[in-house]
């Protein structure tokens, strides 16, 4: 599965340069997530895509909702996007 590197290695990652975040002048926290992670999307389309993906890019939403949640007093901007397509070879990082 590929929640350690989407979503527990990110969570990891946040924890760790959150400190500068919150000196820093631009407070953003910027997630690559994927519409793979949608419900309706997967609901409604062949999208093709394995479950093991999708999930963890689900949770990585759900940690960026609760950074969002837990930074918002403190004026941090946390963002998730999805780049759209890019074509890869499977099974290669």
């Amino acid at each position: 599965m590929q929640l350690q590197p989407n979503t527990i290695g990110t969570a990891q990652v946040t924890a760790v340069l959150l400190p500068l975040i919150r000196k820093g002048q631009k407070k953003q926290i910027i997630y690559m997530s994927s519409a793979a992670a949608s419900i309706p999307l997967a609901l409604n389309t062949d999208f093709g895509i394995q479950p093991g993906y999708s999930t963890s890019k689900a949770a990585l939403n759900m940690v960026a909702a609760k950074y969002a949640v837990a930074l918002k007093e403190e004026g941090v901007i946390i963002l998730t996007i999805h780049p759209g397509l890019v074509k890869t070879l499977p099974g290669c990082a």
